[in-house]
């Protein structure tokens, strides 16, 4: 792991943010401005284009009679459903993805790769996307191993975590702009070691791992799969 850790801490140095502004409103939508009557207006329809996260308001009746306020945000138009995807190569090694997370303590995240499901995408044809996008990686099996919420108190996103086993490197990549990911391989015991020692933080990471454990036998290899509705074999 001494190699695998060299190389890590290279990415999170290289990933660091070293420092954070928060843009005024007026300067963030500058181009949107109108003026009515003499008063400075920030255009509604601007807004909505340049935000990539913007927010709901709704009033709920429930079935008990009461009425709740509650807010709803929603990532570039959608609800904001991602995937999440623990690669195993077909040697048997895990891909790790190191790429900025400027709101965290550590500024950079640690993980696998994941990403938006996009709109009328199924969820394993955003994993097959992601997966080539971020590591230029293709699977042979796709194993679905768990569907939750990411904060039902203000979304209705919904992740889906996968197991990709087999997974054929080579393939071009094509990250989004403004993305910078790195990525190294190492081995399943070596993801423990950094789930243990607090290198992994993100909640989809810890999932992923955790609902994969059972696919992994002694040896950290990735056990024979059967048939079931949640392998999905790729051609």
């Amino acid at each position: 792991m001494k190699e695998e850790l060299r190389e890590l801490k290279g990415y999170l140095e290289e990933l660091k943010t070293l420092s954070k502004r928060l843009v005024p409103t007026r300067e963030l939508y500058r181009d949107g401005i109108i003026t009515i009557n003499g008063v400075e207006y920030i255009d509604v329809n601007a807004m909505q284009k340049k935000n990539f996260v913007t927010v709901e308001r709704y009033l709920c009746s429930l079935n008990n009679g009461k009425t709740i306020k509650r807010e709803q945000i929603k990532k570039n138009g959608q609800d904001g459903s991602a995937v999440v995807i623990l690669p195993v190569t077909t040697d048997n090694e895990i891909i790790v993805t190191v790429e900025p997370r400027v709101f965290t303590e550590r500024t950079v995240g640690i993980g696998f790769p994941a990403g938006y499901i996009e709109e009328g995408e199924e969820p394993h044809i955003a994993a097959l996307r992601e997966l080539q996008e971020e590591v230029g990686c293709v699977p042979k099996y796709l194993v679905e191993l768990k569907r939750y919420y990411q904060d039902e108190g203000i979304s209705g996103a919904k992740n889906v975590a996968f197991l990709a086993v087999g997974c054929q490197e080579g393939y071009e990549k094509h990250p989004d702009p403004g993305e910078f990911i790195r990525y190294f391989k190492c081995s399943y015991d070596d993801v423990l070691y950094l789930e243990k020692e607090g290198y992994l933080e993100s909640a989809n990471t810890l999932i992923a791992l955790s609902k994969a454990q059972p696919y992994f036998d002694e040896l950290g290899h990735v056990k024979q799969l059967t048939k079931s509705k949640n392998v999905i074999e790729i051609k």
